[in-house]
């Protein structure tokens, strides 16, 4: 017996029921089966869709599934298949070799839907006119950290000309979840335009219809994706954005078909010599998710900016990737280290080359709302400062960055951790920013560099103000230093870095704020505290934990390694209790393989 497992939204399940239709195919003689028992409890994008448009067999015995082999699409080629056996399919299924032989069940599901009167006049006027749909997601991906704002008002701008200059009187028939969004932003010149709706219940009847049209303009979306899918017309043009997801990613192909990928930022925008706002991007081995960021950046409202693109030495591809975006926009300068120099220098060469009159910071995994710089403009010019502060959200999920009270001493209470010390969620003057630069080391610093910067900022900014809107998005997929492995080579760098900042900042505040000095400790401290907190983690090997605790130990004089022994000693004597307490096994074994790795490194 094979089960399928349906999940997600109608897009979704077509892929999930090509899968069981290939089953069908492969097992003839076997049972197969789709279980949509996850609606029960997810109801998400409207539920399962398939029932009424489909014969697809249904399994009723949800306690078979805990007896079937489990199928996903990273084993699916491997698994070798015995008869009488039980297997269970789970995953989305995004690819056409998992598709049958035969479509045509497929197109059977959109050739007999029942039209009402005003989609009966749609298809009427798409079989008639040189027609071609447009699909616009919105929704659940503005600001999405992994497929939003990919397909944007550029991407579409750019799709809608570039089918004006292919095809000779085109009708554009728009399909949207925010319809309105696409009435007051997409502009279609003389053509005629047909925005489609009413058919938010029968989201199959809108797939129908866009794959009725002679060519598509699609989103990243897998629902806009079937339409050109299940288009026949063998001379459409299909025109998609230029990459699918914003991390690297397994994405979705448009196969079979003359395809056309466009930009998804504006095409030859002018670099102004003086420009209001200066966008700092510092680069190092971005290459998977830099289009986000850039992306953000170049469709600022606000046209008014120059971005400046420093890359650190990067070995992978990001600066040809920066190539490509100088090449259409000349806003975007691109600056190269050749060797890597760390965080803390690509910034201050940033710094030292912009000309705008307020710099923002843009971390290169990270990006920024799209009318960010309107609102700093607006605010900016209604409330004359060094310094605008702005919120932000943690990705993934949209969690709101942590907020603190207004302090009275900002410096202080950036270094005793209770003030944002983040160089990116503000907005400078250039004037401080100027001031500033004579004041600051350039030195190899890839750990808590942030800190530095600001302290010397807030010391220099004579007005500070907060803006209650979020602007920036920070994404956290582990960071840099989290992510990295552990070693002691690497742990030896970033005490580097916390030792020469630490030094700097006590000189930089020796003559003006001595009582600094103590501040400073303590945010050194807390940040050999978080080395040792890396140090520990699951995925290190015992014996590296003890070198690295080990040698935190002999730099500054902690007691890490005693207490890492102490807490081994516990777990020994938990285990004594649990072999005497009879629990489960699991645990005991558990216990035992950490017992063993810590006299495995004593020895």
């Amino acid at each position: 017996m094979h089960i399928v497992c349906f999940q997600g939204g109608f897009a979704n399940q077509l892929f999930q029921y090509c899968l069981y239709l290939q089953l069908k195919e492969k097992f003839s003689e076997e049972i197969v089966l789709a279980d949509i028992s996850r609606y029960k409890k997810v109801n998400a994008h409207g539920g399962y869709k398939l029932g009424k448009l489909t014969n697809i067999e249904i399994n009723k015995d949800e306690s078979i599934i805990a007896r079937c082999e489990m199928v996903t699409e990273q084993n699916y080629e491997n698994v070798q298949y015995v008869a009488d056996k039980n297997y269970y399919y789970y995953g989305y299924w995004q690819h056409e070799k998992y598709f049958p032989y035969d479509l045509e069940p497929l197109h059977r599901i959109f050739d007999n839907i029942i039209l009402t009167d005003s989609n009966k006049t749609v298809l009427e006027r798409i079989e008639k006119s040189e027609s071609v749909s447009i699909h616009v997601r919105r929704g659940d991906y503005v600001n999405n950290y992994l497929h939003g704002n990919i397909a944007n008002k550029s991407f579409y701008q750019n799709a809608i000309d570039e089918i004006r200059k292919r095809i000779n009187s085109p009708n554009f028939f728009v399909f949207s979840d925010d319809i309105d969004w696409c009435r007051t932003n997409l502009s279609f010149g003389d053509s005629e335009v047909y925005f489609v709706t009413g058919n938010d219940n029968a989201v199959h009847v809108d797939v129908m219809l866009m794959s009725k049209c002679k060519n598509n303009i699609i989103s990243n979306s897998s629902f806009s994706w079937w339409a050109q899918r299940l288009n026949k017309n063998s001379n459409k043009l299909v025109i998609l954005p230029e990459y699918w997801f914003n991390e690297n990613h397994d994405g979705i192909e448009v196969t079979e078909c003359e395809s056309i990928k466009i930009k998804n930022v504006p095409l030859y925008e002018t670099y102004s010599q003086e420009p209001f706002f200066s966008i700092l991007v510092p680069v190092y081995n971005k290459e998977c998710c830099l289009k986000r960021c850039m992306a953000s950046v170049l469709n600022q409202s606000f046209k008014d900016i120059e971005v400046i693109v420093v890359d650190d030495g990067s070995t992978d591809d990001s600066l040809e990737v920066l190539k490509e975006y100088a090449r259409c926009d000349s806003r975007v300068r691109i600056i190269s280290h050749g060797k890597n120099k760390s965080l803390l220098s690509a910034r201050i060469t940033a710094m030292e080359n912009a000309k705008g009159r307020y710099i923002l910071f843009v971390d290169s995994d990270d990006y920024i709302e799209e009318n960010a710089c309107d609102q700093l403009y607006s605010f900016i010019n209604e409330n004359k400062c060094d310094i605008v502060e702005y919120k932000y959200l943690i990705q993934p999920g949209k969690k709101p960055g942590k907020e603190y009270p207004v302090p009275k001493d900002y410096v202080e209470a950036s270094l005793m951790y209770k003030y944002s010390h983040t160089i990116w969620d503000k907005c400078y003057s250039n004037r401080l920013i100027n001031d500033s630069l004579g004041d600051i080391e350039d030195f190899y610093c890839n750990m808590s560099e942030d800190s530095y910067f600001t302290s010397i900022f807030f010391y220099h900014a004579k007005d500070i103000r907060h803006m209650d809107k979020v602007l920036y998005y920070y994404v956290d997929l582990g960071g840099m230093t989290a992510d990295s492995n552990m070693s002691l080579d690497s742990l030896k760098r970033n005490c580097d870095s916390i030792d020469e900042k630490s030094n700097h900042l006590k000189a930089f505040f020796e003559k003006e704020r001595p009582e600094m000095k103590e501040c400073v400790d303590f945010s050194a401290n807390k940040q050999i505290e978080f080395m040792r907190t890396l140090s520990m983690r699951d995925s290190v090997p015992v014996n590296t934990q003890i070198e690295l605790l080990e040698y935190m130990d002999t730099r500054y004089d902690t007691a890490f390694s005693v207490q890492y022994e102490k807490r081994i000693k516990k777990l020994i004597t938990s285990q004594r209790e649990f072999d005497a307490m009879g629990r489960k096994q699991k645990l005991k074994c558990l216990l035992k393989k950490i017992i063993k790795e810590v006299l495995i490194a004593k020895k």
